[in-house]
């Protein structure tokens, strides 16, 4: 008897393992069929073919596309959040006190390749997009965005503690560079010239200098110049 329920949890814990690598698998494909199809081609058939699994398999774990991108919603936002901690601590130790220009353009270059520039950002975009005409996206896109803004700025504020002497200021610093670094992701290369996406990122540097140098005026920057 004592043999038989040891057996029984230990398939119960397979089955279950094997339950969440499924579930991870379709989440998975789930994002790489945003990135190459778009929201309105990444129906419930595209999304099981990437990820290998089949009708009744899928629609056991999601019986709806609602019901998937209601849990792909959490899940890109903490993909994203881990890919933004990882270049913030970099952010952090190369910053080392207050910025400089040249650690600040280093920092806009570390954003924009290393966040930014993801196959994560284009799922997201396409969420968005796609929550302008389906309303049941909307409020999943839309809890996706906040939640993703919370705790970004949780992450800022832990690893930079120079970010909070910007008072109401770096808001607005986010989102400038939020806003321009996504545009940047999004635009096809050959719309857009090296010379002005260099430009485009040296304003940004400069700006955002500008707004720490107001911030914590009178302090010297820690490190070289």
């Amino acid at each position: 008897m004592t043999c038989y329920r040891k057996a029984s949890g230990l398939d119960g814990g397979w089955r279950a393992a094997k339950s969440q690598h499924t579930r991870e698998q379709i989440l998975d494909a789930t994002l790489r069929c945003l990135v190459s199809e778009g929201y309105a081609h990444s129906t419930i058939d595209t999304i099981a073919s990437r990820a290998g699994v089949s009708r009744g398999a899928m629609t056991h774990h999601f019986p709806s596309r609602a019901e998937l991108f209601l849990e792909f919603g959490p899940y890109l936002v903490d993909l994203r959040i881990a890919e933004y901690e990882e270049v913030v601590r970099r952010i952090s130790a190369r910053m080392n006190g207050l910025p400089t220009p040249a650690n600040m353009r280093e920092t806009v270059n570390l954003l924009h390749h290393r966040y930014f520039n993801r196959p994560s950002l284009l799922a997201l975009e396409e969420l968005l997009l796609g929550a302008r005409t389906d309303v049941a996206l909307r409020d999943i896109a839309g809890m996706a965005q906040r939640e993703l803004d919370r705790r970004e700025m949780a992450v800022r504020t832990a690893c930079l503690p120079v970010w909070k002497g910007l008072d109401a200021s770096s808001e607005l610093l986010r989102d400038m560079m939020t806003n321009v670094l996504t545009s940047l992701a999004i635009t096809p290369a050959h719309l857009m010239s090296s010379e002005r996406h260099e430009h485009l990122c040296d304003l940004m540097a400069a700006v955002s200098m500008d707004e720490f140098s107001r911030a914590y005026a009178g302090l010297k920057p820690a490190g070289p110049a």
